[in-house]
C-alpha cells in the first residue's frame, strides 16, 4: 500500500529482477511519473570448483533459505512420503528455521512415517552454505506467490551445477535461454 508513495518520493529505485520492475510499474499505474528504475540482478555466485563433486547416497533434496510456509514445506514432506522407502531421498532444509516450525514440520514428517529422512541445518555461515549446496542432488523451491523477488538461493544452486526444480513465477526472465524448463506457477 505504500509502494506508490515511497517511489514518488524517491530519486531512483533499485529492484533485483525484471519481474519486480514490471510489478512495480503495474502497482504505480500507467500515468505515474516514476523516478529511474534500475534492475540490478543478483551477483553471480562462485562457480563450482573444477572436478566432480561426489553426491551422497541416497540422494539429498535441498530446500534452501529461510524455512517458511510460502515455500510449501508441507507439500515437500507429502511428496517425500509418496516415494517408496527403499528409493526415498533425504530432504534437508538448509537455512534458518524457527524452533516451533521445525517441531511442526518434524511432527508432520512423523505422521507420514518419514522423520528419519528429514533434517534441518538451521542458520549456516557462508562456508557451510556452499558445502551444503555441493552435497545436494537437487534443490526444490516451490512458492505459493511472489513479490517480484529473484531467488538468490536458486542462483547459488545453479552456479554450483545443482539442478533446481521451482515454480517461481518470472524466474525464467532473469536466466539465459535454455537454462531452465518452466513449470506452471501452480504446480
Amino acid at each position: 500500500g505504500l509502494t506508490a508513495a515511497v517511489v514518488r518520493g524517491s530519486r531512483g529505485v533499485i529492484v533485483h529482477s525484471a519481474l519486480a520492475e514490471r510489478l512495480l510499474r503495474l502497482d504505480l499505474g500507467p500515468d505515474a511519473e516514476t523516478p529511474p528504475i534500475r534492475v540490478v540482478p543478483h551477483a553471480a555466485a562462485p562457480l563450482r570448483p573444477s572436478g566432480p563433486i561426489e553426491r551422497s547416497t541416497p540422494p539429498v533434496v535441498g530446500a534452501l533459505g529461510l524455512v517458511d510456509e510460502k515455500k510449501s514445506p508441507l507439500l515437500l514432506l507429502d511428496a517425500l512420503a509418496e516415494i517408496p522407502a527403499g528409493r526415498r531421498p533425504r530432504l534437508t532444509f538448509v537455512g534458518p528455521c524457527e524452533p516451533w516450525k521445525r517441531e511442526w514440520l518434524l511432527g508432520h514428517a512423523a505422521e507420514q512415517g518419514i522423520e528419519e529422512s528429514v533434517s534441518f541445518t538451521g542458520h549456516v555461515d557462508s562456508e557451510e552454505w556452499w558445502s551444503a549446496i555441493d552435497g545436494l542432488t537437487c534443490v526444490v523451491q516451490l512458492r505459493v506467490g511472489t513479490n517480484g523477488e529473484s531467488s538468490g538461493s536458486i542462483r547459488d544452486a545453479m552456479a554450483r551445477g545443482v539442478p533446481v526444480i521451482t515454480n517461481q513465477i518470472g524466474a525464467e526472465d532473469e536466466l539465459p535461454p535454455g537454462s531452465l524448463v518452466s513449470l506452471p506457477a501452480d504446480v
